[in-house]
């Protein structure tokens, strides 16, 4: 799996952004699992990595290390909102969004 992250703005609580995920399979050798094999045969309930959620995480505990030697008080919001841009005009709106969003924020 790659992780590319598209336009993102840091905002005084909160950040938006746009993560690009490509996941690669060996379609090449016969029999070999395909990306909808490896999705319909997951376990929802196993153990959770490679999904937004084990991103998400990651991210978020990264960051905390490096913020709470500047704030020691520095904490997270609970939860994230995600939604999966389903075309390019979605895509659009999105990445507008978050580029004007600094314009609308009231200090």
């Amino acid at each position: 799996m790659n992780l590319f992250l598209d336009d993102f703005i840091i905002m005084p609580d909160h950040i938006h952004g746009i993560i690009i995920i490509i996941i690669r399979s060996s379609c090449a050798r016969p029999g070999a699992a395909t990306n909808r094999d490896i999705l319909r045969n997951s376990n929802k309930y196993g153990p959770q990595y490679n999904n937004i959620p084990s991103i998400i995480r990651g991210f978020k505990s990264a960051v905390t290390i490096q913020a709470r030697k500047i704030n020691p008080e520095f904490e997270w919001q609970n939860r994230y909102y995600d939604r999966v841009i389903r075309d390019y005009n979605e895509y659009i709106r999105i990445k507008g969004y978050i580029q004007y969003n600094p314009e609308q924020f009231k200090y």
